[in-house]
């Protein structure tokens, strides 16, 4: 078995990648079975992958009942607002107690969530709060799990719509028939400080259209890239708005902009 085939096997094992070997093209939320135990809970939050910039981010909650909270602390390992409805409200589960890894300033952050979340006793968001309080620990568990899996076993979303070019007889100009993308999964962690990630970023950019999707645009290391290497584009304005361009004037073309006239669009007075 190769290293590609046991990374799919490893990640279809996942059970928080549902609809794996799927390419992942939007976001989806998955919990596991509603806990039967009765009475109130406490619910950490934390995610994976804030500073990749490659590859998903990736949001976990762990919750447990109030009583297991002190062998929880005793354990030796160390999007949030639509996570905590869907446990809330679709799972009814009642959470007395919850708390939160930073994204952003924290005491802001905590009064937004008592505002959203008024019936939870005890709202806590801190920085490093995984490390402070197991159960937001092991909601980091779950969410870095699941990134790693996907990006372990990354199914390309280009690569797919290769394959349906291919089987209805398109022509290809990829060597690798098998994946139908011209780039490797040699991108290491997705942390711009990562070495196989630098050189994976600066081999992978095509200068017409840039990266596959599995790349973060709003990234700075994504921009300056394409900023250094990409074709220039340049965006002709002569003052004219679109609105504009295409009012009728008398003569019914006076004033038009010189788009309209080399692409030979004319007005309509009646249709």
């Amino acid at each position: 078995m190769s290293q590609e085939e046991a990374s799919s096997s490893s990640s279809a094992a996942i059970e928080s990648l549902p609809n794996y070997p799927d390419p992942l093209i939007d976001s989806y939320t998955y919990h596991s079975k509603c806990p039967t135990t009765p009475g109130k809970y406490i619910m950490g939050v934390d995610e994976a992958g804030r500073g990749p910039v490659l590859g998903p981010m990736v949001y976990g909650v762990a919750f447990c009942p109030v009583e297991y909270k002190e062998q929880l602390d005793e354990m030796g390992f160390n999007a949030t607002v639509g996570l905590i409805k869907l446990v809330m409200n679709e799972l009814q589960i009642t959470i007395s107690e919850l708390y939160v890894d930073a994204l952003g300033p924290p005491a802001a952050y905590q009064r937004y969530l008592k505002e959203c979340f008024p019936e939870i006793e005890k709202i806590s968001v801190e920085t490093k709060a995984d490390a402070k309080y197991k159960i937001v620990g092991a909601a980091s568990v779950a969410a870095k799990v699941t990134r790693d899996a996907w990006i372990d076993g990354w199914v390309w979303e280009e690569g797919r719509r290769g394959k349906a070019a291919a089987a209805e007889g398109e022509e290809m100009e990829v060597d690798e028939e098998e994946s139908a993308v011209p780039w490797n999964n040699e991108f290491g962690s997705g942390y711009p400080s990562d070495p196989k990630t630098k050189a994976w970023v600066e081999s992978t950019l095509d200068p017409t259209f840039g990266y596959p999707s599995f790349s973060r645009f709003s990234w700075a290391t994504i921009k300056v890239q394409l900023d250094k290497s990409a074709h220039k584009v340049q965006w002709i304005d002569d003052g004219h708005t679109i609105a504009k361009a295409f009012e009728s004037t008398k003569p019914i073309d006076k004033g038009r902009c010189a788009a309209t006239k080399d692409l030979a669009i004319r007005s309509v007075g009646s249709l």
